[in-house]
């Protein structure tokens, strides 16, 4: 079926399977997130805090079609990853079905069966995309990705739900179904079956992991709290009238900036995202004071509207642990993470649904919690991307895993143990990569510090900041 790309090139596929999307192909599998929201903004109470939906939804009934369509998205993409596109391509058809059926008059029973399926439907291809995400596009691909649809699918978001002109059911339907016509036809495009290669976690050897462990669970942390963040965002933005409007247009505003910082002044994503996640803390602060203070409202949900920009790195995010540790649990992360989070959040909406400032407060000192978790992280995950970018642009030979020491004072063993705590290494983690003691470790880094005339990490890596590109490790 790809012989349209053929035609079109919509893709590019590089010598590892992984494949490069055109800024064609990334707008149109970027419409995705508009049927996606709409499906959350009419899910009755299910998802939001005052839901819309023509027809009388019970809220359990919704959650369950929710969490067996997320379980049913991870076990078929685990276990076909192969097939995960051919599984993509009939979902996308029935839901396209179901979204006609909802178009026609027929009675109540008939119209919430469509319209679970199409929910259902939704929710297994959020899986699908986020195998596609963190799998089969190479990681500049992504990134690119996560800028462009923000750009371009938010200010459709925005339209949809402007609450000037509010778009009724009928008219959400009508666009999910020409939404859906596309993703057909762009899925189509894609290649038949995934042949990105793969590996089980036995078959890793430690040695050649250069993204060690604390930094795989801290960004499966992030992906886990930016989705909550996001849901609650969007869940208080819906309860205010043109809430939904603004927070989709700063996202848009968010998403221009990051680009901006990342292509003119190099910024690494990650950076970019402890800003937005530290203006989603405010947000939920304004939130929790908006009760006794209304005028911090809108000041709220422009604040979250960061966080709406920050939810679009969810995705790459999960690229790029995949990148590092090709593995077949990374297709199914970000699907079980959200899973956990809706989970989570449909519990947490039905116990404070009518104490929204106790929701919001606790939602606030969450946020506060893994934000600072976060910076404890993000400068080691901007080095370990650094290097990424180097490998994939730097042709290598046979001495460039050889070069002395950049740093004047320090041995090539001093410069080893340096590489590892800048990639977020434990003393623990570089004792059994190295074979050496714990205590050896500490030895080494208490005279690394000495010698460098630094007393911390971020010292070292303010150092490290003046001097040249890292240097590649062998792998």
């Amino acid at each position: 079926m790809n012989h349209i790309n053929n035609i079109i090139k919509l893709y590019r596929t590089g010598s590892d399977k992984r494949i490069t999307l055109s800024i064609p192909m990334i707008l149109i599998v970027s419409l995705f997130a508009v049927w996606q929201m709409g499906i959350v903004f009419f899910a009755g109470d299910t998802l939001t805090l005052y839901g819309w939906f023509p027809i009388a939804v019970d809220e359990r009934h919704g959650t369950a079609v929710i969490i067996s369509a997320f379980v049913v998205s991870m076990a078929a993409n685990y276990f076909f990853l192969k097939h995960s596109l051919i599984l993509a391509r009939i979902v996308l058809c029935t839901a396209f079905i179901a979204t006609v059926i909802l178009l026609l008059p027929l009675p109540p029973p008939a119209l919430v069966a469509a319209d679970d399926t199409s929910c259902f439907c939704c929710v297994f291809l959020i899986g699908s995309n986020y195998v596609l995400e963190s799998v089969l596009y190479d990681n500049s691909s992504e990134l690119n990705f996560v800028y462009i649809s923000a750009i371009f699918a938010f200010p459709v978001m925005a339209l949809l739900h402007n609450g000037y002109i509010q778009a009724s059911f009928i008219v959400f339907n009508t666009v999910s179904m020409l939404i859906i016509a596309a993703l057909i036809f762009a899925y189509a495009a894609l290649p038949k079956y995934m042949e990105v290669e793969t590996r089980t976690a036995g078959e890793v050897e430690v040695k050649k992991i250069t993204f060690p462990l604390t930094l795989r669970v801290g960004l499966i942390l992030m992906i886990g709290i930016i989705t909550m963040l996001g849901i609650f965002s969007l869940a208080y933005a819906g309860t205010l009238p043109h809430g939904l409007f603004v927070f989709y247009l700063v996202g848009v505003a968010g998403a221009v900036a990051a680009l901006v910082a990342v292509k003119k002044f190099n910024f690494s994503p990650f950076k970019i995202c402890t800003v937005y996640l530290a203006l989603s803390v405010v947000g939920f602060v304004c939130v929790a004071m908006s009760a006794p203070f209304k005028v911090l409202a809108y000041p709220a949900v422009v604040f979250l509207g960061f966080n709406c920009a920050s939810n679009s790195f969810v995705g790459f995010f999960a690229n790029t642990i995949f990148e590092h540790r090709r593995t077949k649990f990374i297709a199914i992360l970000v699907p079980a993470v959200e899973l956990m989070v809706v989970m989570m959040h449909a519990g947490i909406l039905a116990m404070f649904r009518d104490k929204v400032d106790i929701l919001f407060a606790v939602i606030s000192a969450v946020a506060i919690v893994f934000t600072v978790f976060y910076l404890t992280i993000e400068s080691s995950l901007t080095y370990s991307w650094r290097i990424l970018k180097t490998r994939k642009g730097v042709k290598t030979n046979k001495n460039t895993h050889s070069r002395k020491p950049r740093m004047p004072g320090l041995s090539a063993r001093d410069m080893e143990i340096v590489e590892h705590i800048l990639l977020g290494y434990t003393v623990p983690e570089i004792a059994r990569t190295l074979n050496l003691s714990d205590e050896t470790v500490k030895g080494y880094k208490k005279n690394i510090y000495i010698k460098l005339d630094i007393h911390s990490k971020r010292e070292l890596f303010a150092l490290m900041e003046k001097t040249e590109t890292p240097r590649l490790r062998p792998h």
